[in-house]
């Protein structure tokens, strides 16, 4: 006897629950029922160790059944529903209750199951809030954790598809085929879950290495831009097209000045070169007339003569009209302002270099503050420069990758390293059933539409054959009418004719009488 949840109660025994068998059967009775119990079990057991229970209440007996007086207790087959917590997590891994009720032992394992699934949503979801906080630094709490939570509830589902669609797989090499690119989405899945909690896990790192290398780029751009922005800068120095400050205007104008005044001096000492030697030429013959000596165009006479006179008048009237003093004074003026020039941009260079000196450091401040970013493509650039520079860093880097990846995969690993269960059992069972009723069904249904189809066929045949019959019928009751009335016409034209006839021979008579 059972109370209402299935199990063995206290309450008052029915006849037969005792020894024995029912009260006031004959032994022959009681043996038989005995016999009947133990078949029944036998069958129950045998159907348990090919396709798990069947349903119903199975009967676990104390002693053997054949025996006469067995001891029979009844314990509840399936299991009462598990209407808990765990109910709902195992949804998420595709459990069918119905069918996990038939074995209510692996209810924990299965339970445990969904909490790895759920695992890899949580981690996920993490992974998505400190990429968030990342791309978008500063980021609100309320705009971060609804961002997160979807990404862990697609990871979620993901997992919970892979895994419940290898319910019921027993065959290696179809759980393999089934397992293997569900296995390959999922490390997929875990290297996109992994980075962002690698970069988290290795941030101190991460960013002392962002600060040496935006600090050791930034005396780089320093130290262009100073090279590129010198009135000469070095040879083969590439990047200055981008990198070159403008000239401080005064020294600008002072250069442009000196450069006019080099040029005027130029060509004032060529013409007053030109001039020069042509008055030494007109002052080496007066000398030479006025000395005495022989030369081409002199008279040879020693002392002033006319010849003499006539020689230092021209020389003294060329100095005049070319103006020779004044032109010597013009290139000694000329000579100071471009030495007052050159002074004057020796000071203006200095200052310009000190103003090089503050532009390069401000551009460079300038890049330092636009590439002192933390995010995610700089803080991989980061990690990846540790890793390289330092073995152990690099070893942690992959561990880590490693654990994450092995925990994203946990759920297929485990269902592929767990092996076949019962429930298994059950729901590949109930798979065949199912593709087996679902044949029958549909041979039923066609079966159902040809019969129908057929019926219909017969139907129509013997509308069509009544219909025919009907105007057959009609056709014969015409022609019997037309005969009917034929033969009418025919009786009446014979009678007209015989009362013609008649009448013909009455009157005949007549004349002869008369």
């Amino acid at each position: 006897m059972t109370d209402e949840d299935g199990q063995p109660g206290d309450g008052p025994r029915e006849p037969g629950d005792g020894v024995g068998g029912p009260v006031g059967w004959t032994e022959a009775q009681a043996e038989a029922w005995a016999a009947e119990r133990a078949a029944e079990y036998d069958r129950q057991r045998a159907a348990e160790r090919v396709e798990g229970p069947v349903g119903g209440f199975v009967e676990s007996p104390t002693v053997p059944l054949g025996a006469r007086h067995a001891r029979v207790e009844s314990v509840r087959w399936p299991a009462a529903p598990d209407r808990g917590p765990a109910r709902t997590l195992r949804k998420l891994i595709g459990i069918r209750e119905e069918l996990l009720d038939l074995t209510p032992d692996e209810r924990s394992r299965y339970t445990k199951y969904a909490f790895v699934v759920l695992n890899t949503g949580l981690l996920a979801a993490v992974s998505m809030a400190v990429s968030v906080g990342k791309v978008v630094p500063g980021a609100p709490l309320l705009a971060v954790v609804p961002v997160a939570l979807v990404w862990g509830w697609l990871i979620l589902t993901l997992d919970g598809f892979l895994v419940s669609a290898s319910h019921g797989v027993f065959d290696l090499r179809s759980k393999l085929v089934l397992l293997l690119p569900r296995l390959a989405v999922a490390v997929v899945v875990g290297l996109v879950i992994a980075e962002p909690l690698v970069l988290q896990i290795f941030q101190p790192s991460i960013r002392d290495q962002i600060r040496t290398s935006a600090s050791a780029a930034a005396s780089a751009e320093y130290k262009l831009w100073q090279d590129c922005s010198q009135a000469t800068p070095p040879p083969g120095l590439k990047g200055c097209v981008d990198h070159t400050l403008p000239p401080s205007p005064a020294l600008v104008s002072l250069q442009r000045e000196q450069a006019e005044t080099a040029q005027q001096l130029k060509t004032q000492q060529a013409e007053f070169d030109g001039l020069q030697a042509q008055l030494n030429t007109l002052a080496a013959t007066t000398n030479a007339e006025c000395n005495g000596a022989t030369a081409p165009g002199t008279t040879g006479r020693r002392g002033k003569g006319p010849a003499c006179d006539a020689d230092t008048a021209a020389e003294q009237r060329f100095r005049t009209d070319q103006r020779m003093t004044q032109r010597a004074g013009e290139l000694a003026a000329l000579r100071d302002r471009q030495n007052s020039l050159t002074t004057g941009i020796q000071t203006a260079t200095a200052a310009q270099a000190a103003e090089v000196n503050q532009g390069a450091k401000a551009k460079a401040e300038e890049y330092l503050k636009n590439h002192s970013g933390t995010g995610l493509l700089d803080e991989d650039r980061a990690l990846e420069q540790v890793a390289s520079d330092n073995f152990f860093v690099f070893a942690g880097v992959w561990l880590v990758r490693l654990l994450v990846l092995l925990l994203d995969c946990m759920p297929i690993l485990v269902k592929f390293m767990g092996g076949a269960t019962s429930y298994d059992s059950i729901l590949a069972d109930q798979l065949r059933s199912n593709v087996v009723r679902a044949g029958t069904r549909r041979r039923l249904e066609e079966r159902s539409i040809t019969v129908r189809q057929e019926v219909e066929i017969y139907r129509r045949e013997q509308a069509a054959q009544a219909d025919r019959e009907e105007i057959e019928a009609s056709f014969r009751v015409a022609r019997a009418r037309r005969n009917a009335d034929l033969e009418a016409q025919i009786n009446q034209l014979a009678e007209q004719y015989l009362s013609q006839s008649r009448w013909s021979t009455v009157r005949g008579g007549r004349r002869q009488a008369s």
